[in-house]
């Protein structure tokens, strides 16, 4: 038995070979909506945010931290 022919590598052309079916799965992931609870949560995430964006009707300033207490 004979070993098949090498095949050359090259090295640019690869990416492009998976742009197209990557793009695809992307676009059908993307499509796809999100179950009940998790748009629930999503939800509750941005009107949480959004309450602590809101500048104090005071005129103070606060600044908020990113770090989590545990």
């Amino acid at each position: 038995m004979r070993c098949p022919a090498p095949i050359p590598f090259d090295g640019m052309k690869f990416p492009l070979t998976l742009a197209h079916p990557l793009r695809n799965v992307f676009a059908d992931v993307v499509s796809t909506p999100l179950p009940s609870h998790l748009a629930a949560l999503m939800t509750r995430l941005s009107a949480d945010r959004d309450d602590h964006l809101e500048e104090p009707s005071d005129g103070a300033t606060t600044k908020t931290s990113g770090r989590i207490d545990r």
